[in-house]
């Protein structure tokens, strides 16, 4: 759940792109939770939002997952 985080920059994007490609290669991607509005654009302006899925709560991602581990 990202709805605390009050600020993202280049920064922190490249630390949610290293956790993607870290999660991609292990297994289950993960999802972006209850994601600020402002995040959400820099998401769309950069294209990342093309790899890292965003929902709106976190029980939407956690089925999510649960659907994709194969249970």
């Amino acid at each position: 759940m990202v709805s605390a985080v009050p600020f993202c920059d280049s920064a922190g994007l490249s630390v949610l792109l290293r956790t993607w490609r870290q999660a991609d290669q292990a297994g289950p991607v993960p999802a972006l939770a209850s994601v600020p509005t402002q995040l959400q654009r820099m998401l769309a302006i950069t294209g990342v939002d093309t790899v890292l899925r965003a929902l709106d709560t976190v029980a939407e991602a956690e089925s999510g997952m649960a659907v994709g581990d194969g249970a």
